[in-house]
């Protein structure tokens, strides 16, 4: 039985909502009371405080929610807060008509999927269906504003709906999107030697939404920000070894440590980029663990082992006979610094120590307890001059964090929480600049059922290259040029400079948007645009597959009348995207499949006379 008091004036009295008896834990019913004009926060009977429900007064409406989880919320197939929600919904709510509509994408008119739309004054939301549909069930109010959202498209905020002395309201909410045009996706230069250059391409936003983007210059297109894994290579597979520990990339190979076989020597591997096992050597230590750390001062490689620091040959993979006698026993951590010309050291939870070649401490950085270290590596362009870096497996929460420490005054920053797979600990790392050109790559050797090396981008420096501005905002039909100032500076002719720009959006493409960026170095030449002969034809369609939107790259070596379409295996067309002349040179053309079944489609573009096709895979 349910028993509904309300005052006079409006404002909500008593109400004692009674549950089905013979429940111990749920019997003793709820009671929701409030005073003159009030949005308080109710409890029940016994007046904790602990078990406090919501309820919000407006005057000339009520809503109620259910605020707190209490004990046996389902006992004996009965549920407290269903039984709760219904009562509140059915019989003490305001207006309560129904709110039925779609979101649709204001460009192409068809239903948006996954769509978040909320009524403010309610706090109700829903998803769209993939259809773009939605229902709003016993909404309390009859006057009430909305928002949409979805990523890619521009947010609808506070639109404003009624339902005019009506118990049913059906709307069309019309979403816009931006969508960007590059005059290019390949830009390639000749800069003089000693030369400066500029390059200024066209970006126009071509939808019907503000568009804002940010770019980043990267040198490999890898999806993601700086400290994002670039890759992994599985060395516990490649070296079919256990308990690999440390880590290093010299001499254009990696080099990896294992420790703790139980019934074979413990070894360093040597592999090369693409992953293949050169070799191997047994490693001359005295600890079961092996060398725990390595690093290289540019000739040699070193390793630690208990009370001192092993000098290994690259050539032959053994140990010589220099020895650097180490401040720690057991020593797990080393870099090199190779601006102060030390080596960094440390144990898991012990000081850090600078020593030189004869052992003699340098440097001293006061750890008292606030990392668990695994590794250490020095890097010598941080912009914040915090040179050392340090990995930790955090006691607190068991995540791979990186910090980087004032030498000088042992003061920290936190960088980033390393992306590692669950149940991984982190053995040693490493920095290069090697490994990617123009870019500082921060190795990892992981350990768990497979043992991980993972590579991540910490930094880059493209000093010949610059872009502005690095963001913008534009309106719809608006353009721009982004400007790219190259600078040949003394840098050697007849060499070949490469980067990627990532452009970051808010458009319904997945991903960023790559452009590859060339400067070739000549001798005493004129710079400018390296003239690339147009082909004809399909160039890529990227991402492929795709779930909801693709880019297909063409382009015309003559002015002509184009169609592209695209196909189901069939042969029916599915859809026509360019149908009009247009001039030589590089397009982009955005494929949106809403509404589309999955499978295979086939691309076509014709200008007449002759015919390009690439097929493309739907996946939803």
């Amino acid at each position: 039985m349910t028993e509904v008091h309300t005052e006079e004036d409006g404002v909500l009295g008593e109400n004692i909502f009674d549950y089905p008896g013979g429940i111990d834990a749920i019997r003793r019913p709820d009671r929701f009371s409030a005073g003159d004009g009030a949005d308080e926060l109710l409890f029940d009977q016994t007046g904790n405080d602990n078990y406090l429900r919501g309820v919000l007064y407006y005057g000339d409406y009520r809503t109620y929610a259910q605020g707190v989880c209490f004990l046996n919320f389902d006992e004996d197939g009965f549920d407290r807060a269903e039984f709760l929600e219904d009562i509140i919904l059915d019989q003490l709510t305001g207006y309560g008509g129904i709110f039925i509509g779609s979101v649709v994408n204001n460009m192409t008119d068809e239903g948006i999927e996954g769509a978040t739309v909320t009524i403010n004054e309610t706090k109700r939301t829903v998803i769209t269906d993939e259809d773009g549909f939605f229902i709003f069930e016993r909404v309390p109010v009859e006057t009430f504003t909305v928002n949409v959202e979805k990523w890619g498209f521009t947010t609808v905020e506070s639109a404003e709906f009624t339902f005019d002395g009506q118990m049913q309201l059906n709307s069309e909410i019309r979403m816009l999107h931006p969508e960007i045009s590059l005059a290019s996706d390949d830009i390639s230069v000749q800069v003089a030697n000693n030369e400066e250059f500029t390059y200024d391409l066209t970006l126009t936003n071509v939808g019907d939404g503000p568009l804002v983007f940010d770019n980043t210059v990267r040198g490999t297109p890898v999806e993601g920000e700086f400290w994002d894994q670039i890759e992994a290579v599985n060395t516990g597979d490649i070296t079919e070894d256990a308990r690999l520990q440390a880590t290093l990339f010299f001499q254009d190979h990696f080099w990896v440590a294992g420790g703790m076989q139980s019934d074979m020597p413990n070894h360093l591997y040597k592999i090369t980029r693409d992953g293949e096992l050169v070799d191997s050597y047994e490693q001359a230590a005295y600890s079961n663990y092996g060398w725990r750390s390595l690093t290289t001062d540019g000739e040699y490689i070193y390793g630690t082992d208990s009370d001192y620091i092993s000098q290994i040959d690259p050539e032959s993979g053994q140990v010589t006979d220099f020895q650097i006698p180490a401040p720690l026993n057991p020593t797990y951590t080393i870099t090199y610094d190779n601006e102060n010309e030390l080596f960094w050291v440390s144990s898991v939870t012990t000081d850090i120590f600078g020593i030189d070649r004869d052992g003699n401490e340098i440097g001293f950085i006061r750890n008292s307890g606030r990392f668990r270290i695994s590794g250490l590596a020095y890097f010598p362009d941080d912009v914040d001059g915090y040179k050392l870096y340090l990995l930790e497996n955090s006691r607190e929460d068991g995540a791979v964090r990186v910090w980087k420490l004032d030498t000088e005054t042992g003061d920290a920053i936190e960088i980033d929480v390393l992306n590692v797979a669950e149940g991984e600990r982190s053995g040693a790392c490493t920095l290069t600049n090697e490994l990617y050109p123009f870019t500082w790559a921060f190795l990892v050797q992981m350990q768990a059922d497979d043992d991980y090396l993972r590579i991540f981008e910490a930094s880059s420096d493209f000093y010949w290259l610059d872009i502005h501005p690095r963001s913008a905002f534009l309106d719809p039909n608006e353009e721009m040029e982004l400007h790219f100032d190259f600078a040949a500076g003394n840098l050697p002719y007849d060499e070949t400079y490469e980067a990627y720009m990532q452009l970051t959006h808010n458009t319904p493409v997945e991903g960023s948007i790559w452009i590859h960026i060339a400067m070739t170095v000549l001798e005493n030449s004129a710079p400018g645009v390296t003239e690339i002969p147009l082909d004809y034809g399909l160039s890529s369609v990227y991402p492929n597959p795709f779930n909801a939107v693709s880019n297909i790259n063409f382009s015309l070596d003559r002015a002509a009348d184009v169609k592209l379409t695209v196909h189901d295996l069939t042969g029916r067309q599915v859809t026509e995207l360019v149908n009009e002349h247009r001039g030589s040179g590089k397009y982009t053309v955005q494929l949106n499949s809403e509404g589309w079944a999955s499978g295979m489609y086939m691309i076509r573009l014709t200008d007449g006379s002759r015919v390009s096709m690439k097929k493309v895979a739907l996946l939803k």
